[in-house]
């Protein structure tokens, strides 16, 4: 394995706090609609508080890329830079390249391989087809995750601020948007992500881009709209039921 170039891949979903309350239909084989899943998680929960990232995410994404580099990542004209709207995609962006894979994202996405390849077990088919180190850099809002059950074969995990890498030069990024994982208004972070991801390696377009899930973004006052009266409708409901006890 060649130690001195690697693999690096991040997804948005790295950026956005998750709670287990809001954690449901999250699946890219769901038969439900993802666009009326977020109306509803919207309405239940404040999300733009909820994900905030000012409070929660470990640094902004436009700026990962230039922290990294302080870092000792070596970003030039020669890194390929490939974007889609499923982590699955960096299966085929990597193939062929048995280089350390550094993988920044809220999940190892290495569970066992099954039938169909997914945004869930591209990792594990890469370290059982090439034999890649895998590292997955985890965020401070997921510290569960350093006692994941699903960490072996060569699977190393690694809190961001604990992040040491020697000097190495990055070969491929890929960048994930994972609209099943992060709310509507996140896409704004995906298209930061591409856009300074060229920017570091100097480049003006992707080497290529396997498309975004268009969606409508929800704004700030919409969700604080459809919140409250969420909030209200179940006060009203609350109140019927206890007068009915």
């Amino acid at each position: 394995m060649n130690d001195k170039k690697l693999l690096l891949s991040v997804d948005t979903d790295f950026f956005c706090r998750e709670n287990p309350l809001w954690d449901f239909g999250h699946s890219e084989d769901t038969d439900l609609p993802i666009a009326a899943l977020w109306q509803i998680r919207y309405m239940q929960y404040d999300l733009y508080d909820e994900t905030d990232i000012k409070k929660y995410a470990d640094c902004r994404p436009r700026d990962l890329f230039f922290i990294l580099r302080e870092k000792g990542l070596l970003f030039s004209e020669k890194t390929k830079v490939v974007a889609g709207w499923s982590h699955k995609f960096a299966y085929e962006v990597f193939l062929k390249k048995n280089y350390k894979i550094l993988n920044i994202d809220a999940h190892h996405d290495c569970w066992e391989v099954k039938k169909e390849l997914d945004c869930g077990n591209w990792g594990r088919r890469l370290i059982e087809k090439q034999h890649n180190e895998f590292i997955h850099i985890y965020p401070k809002w997921k510290p569960e995750a350093k006692s994941d059950d699903a960490y072996n074969n060569g699977i190393t995990k690694v809190a961001y601020d604990n992040l040491i890498q020697a000097e190495s030069e990055v070969d491929a990024i890929f960048i994930a948007q994972s609209p099943h994982w992060t709310p509507t208004h996140f896409d704004v972070e995906y298209i930061n992500l591409v856009k300074w991801a060229l920017a570091v390696c100097n480049k003006r377009r992707l080497d290529k881009d396997f498309g975004m899930l268009s969606r409508q973004t929800i704004t700030k006052e919409e969700a604080r709209e459809l919140y409250q009266s969420n909030q209200k409708m179940m006060k009203k409901l609350y109140k019927k039921t206890e007068s009915k006890k």
